[in-house]
């Protein structure tokens, strides 16, 4: 009775002591890179557009996972698993385990009721982790209660009649999972069938202690059966995996707000220890304000001319580079280029206000600014804002609702009075270290490497571009693994690895001519030929029609191809290919997800479709999966089924007070195969001209 005093007492707390005596409510990590307990799952979520990498050690097991948030209530994780008792072959601690997890979460608007969290895990691999569930969690302000019921691997020893059978016979019977002996595939008939089972737990926020949990659950599993048992168990299994208790228990430390460690007893017998590190849109830096010092030419006359070479000088210092403008009609329009703002919206109202100040200075008679942005020699853009409106920008709702946005019209720009001489050819060029990551190796968790990377581009006029990199490898680790391609197909992608071996030292990744050019409003066509990618080299050629006030576009590609040597030099092998595909994107403006179908053929010849699903949030995080399917059986296609995968988009500009278009992206494939393969080609139009788009402009005003 005490205790429930004390439990309601605390609620009339005020919030900020609340948050002073259990600071870091954020969710924690379980065992297997989810929102849980310990070996268990809650009804959590981590933040939207958070990334985190878990790692996980204890003498029956290694488990490394990386876990995706691409909204606060999906949560995506791709996992390895290596244990140290089962055999793969002869060997034992050999094998090698990985798969998907999916959680999606709802919270109620009614208080008093708990969050509820529906999950699958393993629902694509080879069946070793595979269960689903459904949990509770409530928030208790100084501890969470979570209770949930579980089938397939949560099922243990006790198990109970299905409730889902009173509905229908058909949840009484689970069949075997993954039937299809290469695995990879979604097995729909087994999920929530067969007997269930109960598990849950606690999490208690220790007071005045800077985040730190303690754990306490109940844990169904039967180790015999759950994380088993690959290509069969040892005589170590007999010892590793016998349980001696259903309840486990722990303790979680937050480290900062993006790294986390924990310590936990689980089965009665065994010490886990955990460790993650990741990012999240929690605490991204408050960006600089926006202030640009304004520096005016000493003249005699302020006239036009004058005004314009102030312009130029003064967006140019500001990195929004001037390259036509006219006074027309009391508008003032300009045309920048810019490489440092994801959002046009913000590069335009930037632009506006220098061009507005200066302006002042002229005593120039206007009622408004119009700002074009290039890309390639391409309009993407033309927004356009009201004097008065920048008068009153801090109040964002008048900028909103003023602002005019419309479509880019091809080359217009060149029309302007003011066009600035540019002299081409023009060089960049910029060395940065970076990392080379192959995952998707069925021996080895992670293969990788450091490299020096040079990126350059000559840009013969502002259509016509030389984009090139070169890679001098400094440490790498690709020797551990021997490549066994395994393919009755043509080895479009599984001998990838000895393209990493063997290119050791300098070699060239990319070395493509592209020209770009505008037809017609809306629509974008590009021209390509080179080295392509790191495999293959030849020509090539893009169309993409992007209608401005719909939310999709149409595309189609067309390039023949050849596969080079393994050095990633100048040599060529003998496979040669023609690969295209016809391509649709549709873009919910509501979520900002957007869906994209390509169907065609691909790198080895097979033809189908694949479904992209991926979403944009308002920092710029990225994050998708896809899948393909063609008319190459699961057996021909070997193990995984089908190709299929996940990936995801970091801006730089997260991690800093100033902005920035540079990012991180990272993408992963269960395992390398030949089937769906395409041709990873730089600068897909559809990528290249992001903000050509009425609601892809205005997702810009979140930022």
């Amino acid at each position: 009775m005490r205790f429930v005093l004390v439990l309601f007492l605390s609620f009339g707390l005020h919030g900020s002591y609340l948050d002073y005596k259990y600071k870091n409510k954020s969710p924690t990590f379980n065992s297997f890179g989810q929102a849980g307990l310990i070996q268990v799952p809650t009804a959590e979520n981590f933040e939207e557009g958070g990334v985190y990498f878990n790692f996980n050690y204890n003498e029956l097991y290694k488990f490394g996972a990386l876990t995706v948030s691409p909204f606060d209530w999906l949560d995506a994780s791709y996992f390895y698993y290596r244990p140290t008792d089962l055999l793969w072959g002869s060997y034992q601690g050999l094998y090698l385990d990985k798969g998907f997890n999916v959680k999606l979460t709802y919270e109620p608007k009614i208080n008093f009721l708990p969050k509820i969290a529906l999950g699958l895990d393993d629902f694509a691999g080879t069946g070793q982790f595979s269960k689903e569930y459904i949990v509770g969690t409530y928030d208790f302000t100084s501890f969470k209660a979570s209770m949930g019921i579980g089938w397939g691997k949560f099922v243990g020893k006790e198990k109970y009649k299905n409730p889902l059978g009173y509905i229908s016979e058909v949840f009484n019977t689970r069949q075997a999972d993954f039937t299809v002996a290469t695995g990879g595939t979604l097995e729909t008939k087994a999920w929530f069938r067969g007997p269930a089972t109960f598990f849950g737990g606690l999490e208690y926020h220790l007071p005045y202690a800077n985040g730190l949990k303690a754990k306490i659950e109940y844990s169904p599993y039967d180790y015999f059966n759950f994380l088993c048992c690959g290509e069969g168990k040892s005589n170590l299994s007999y010892v590793l995996r016998n349980k001696d208790s259903d309840i486990n228990f722990g303790l979680s430390y937050p480290l900062n707000d993006n790294a986390q460690i924990s310590l936990s007893y689980f089965k009665g017998n065994t010490l886990n220890l955990s460790f993650v590190v990741g990012i999240n849109s929690k605490n991204i830096p408050k960006k600089k304000k926006f202030d640009p010092k304004i520096a005016l030419s000493k003249v005699n006359k302020k006239d036009k001319n004058s005004f314009y070479i102030d312009l130029m000088n003064n967006l140019n210092n500001n990195k929004l580079y001037l390259q036509t403008a006219e006074i027309s009609n009391k508008n003032i329009e300009v045309v920048i280029v810019q490489s440092t703002y994801n959002s046009a919206i913000l590069s335009a109202v930037n632009t506006a206000n220098i061009t507005n100040n200066i302006a002042k200075e002229y005593d120039l008679d206007f009622n408004s600014i119009s700002i074009k942005e290039l890309k390639a020699g391409i309009e993407l853009n033309k927004i356009t804002i009201s004097k008065n409106d920048l008068a009153n920008q801090n109040i964002p709702e008048i900028l909103i609702n003023g602002s005019k946005l419309e479509s880019g019209d091809g080359n217009s720009f060149l029309e302007n009075e003011f066009r600035p001489i540019l002299k081409f050819p023009q060089f960049f060029s910029k060395n940065t270290l970076d990392v080379i990551n192959h995952i998707g190796s069925p021996s080895r968790f992670y293969l990788g490497g450091l490299i020096l990377k040079n990126t350059s581009e000559l840009q013969f006029s502002r259509n016509l571009m030389l984009y090139s990199e070169l890679h001098y490898r400094i440490k790498d680790n690709f020797d551990k693994k021997v490549s066994f391609p395994g393919s009755s197909l043509p080895h479009v992608r599984t001998e990838i690895l000895q393209y990493l071996q063997e290119s050791d030292g300098l070699s060239l990744n990319r070395s493509q001519l592209d020209y770009y050019f505008s037809p017609q409003k809306n629509t974008f066509v590009k021209f390509t030929g080179g080295i392509l990618e790191s495999m293959y080299g030849g020509i090539g050629t893009e169309v993409l029609y992007k209608p401005f006030n719909k939310n999709y576009s149409v595309g189609a590609d067309l390039f023949k191809v050849k596969r080079r040597f393994y050095d990633q030099k100048f040599k060529f092998l003998d496979y040669k290919t023609t690969t295209g595909h016809l391509n649709f994107h549709y873009l919910h403006p509501g979520s900002g997800i957007m869906a994209t179908i390509k169907y065609g053929k691909y790198l080895a010849g097979d033809v189908g479709y694949t479904l992209d699903l991926s979403r944009r949030t308002n920092k710029g995080f990225v994050a998708g999966f896809f899948f393909s399917m063609t008319n190459v059986s699961y057996e021909e296609f070997g193990e995984g089924s089908f190709d299929k995968g996940f990936y995801f988009k970091v801006p730089f500009d997260i991690f800093s007070n100033n902005r920035s278009q540079n990012s991180v992206n990272f993408k992963i494939k269960p395992l390398t195969r030949d089937g769906g393969a395409v041709l990873e080609h730089h600068n897909s139009l559809n990528m290249l001209m992001y903000n050509s788009n009425y609601y892809e402009i205005r997702s810009g005003w979140n930022e």
